[in-house]
């Protein structure tokens, strides 16, 4: 889920062989998508931007405290590329911003989309990245993929009853998911310097 500001904290476990800078802070930007009852399903596919700040604080080589504040939109729609034949005839679209949720039904069935209840709540954030840092400065960079798997099945406004929502549509055996694909850049300071490869 979107917020204007929303806070992850996470515990990270390197597997790479270098030693840890002890904090660091920075920017992020890139795309971000989602997976869920309305449009395509593919994991990795950003159709609107993120951008946000992060700060990290590195317990020793191998584990780490990070804290974000995140700022975007999700966003689907039943006609982007690699929705499936019976969603593209279907025709829903929302986006999710700012706590405000609006699922927008097929234009035969109006052209006003539809005011969802507001949507608040956690998500379970499983990151991949690589960082490197190319000049003995306190300059890192990285890119990084985030699977967030949301402890909800109304982002997309599908569990919403009428007259509010468009009712009940999609499954129900899983929880809502969304991805972000960023490019990042954070300033090391602190004790211990970083041997990035």
């Amino acid at each position: 889920m979107i917020n204007k500001k929303k806070f992850f904290f996470i515990l990270f476990f390197f597997l790479s062989q270098s030693y840890s800078q002890k904090n660091e802070l920075g920017i992020f930007i890139g795309g971000s998508n989602y997976v869920g009852d309305v449009g395509p399903t593919t994991f990795i596919n950003p159709n609107d931007i993120i951008g946000g700040l992060i700060y990290k604080r590195n317990l020793n080589n191998r584990i780490g405290l990070r804290g974000s504040v995140s700022y975007g939109n999700l966003y689907s729609s039943d006609r982007l590329p690699g929705s499936s034949n019976d969603r593209r005839i279907r025709g829903y679209n929302f986006i999710n911003k700012f706590h405000k949720n609006n699922l927008q039904p097929p234009p035969a069935a109006g052209t006003n989309p539809n005011p969802l209840k507001n949507v608040n709540d956690f998500s379970l954030p499983i990151s991949l990245g690589l960082k490197f840092k190319p000049l003995e400065k306190k300059i890192t960079y990285g890119i990084e993929i985030s699977a967030n798997y949301s402890f909800t099945d109304d982002l997309d406004g599908s569990t919403t009853p009428p007259p509010i929502g468009l009712g009940p549509f999609g499954g129900s055996l899983s929880n809502d998911w969304y991805f972000f694909s960023v490019f990042k850049i954070t300033y090391i300071f602190g004790k211990h310097k970083c041997y990035c490869p």
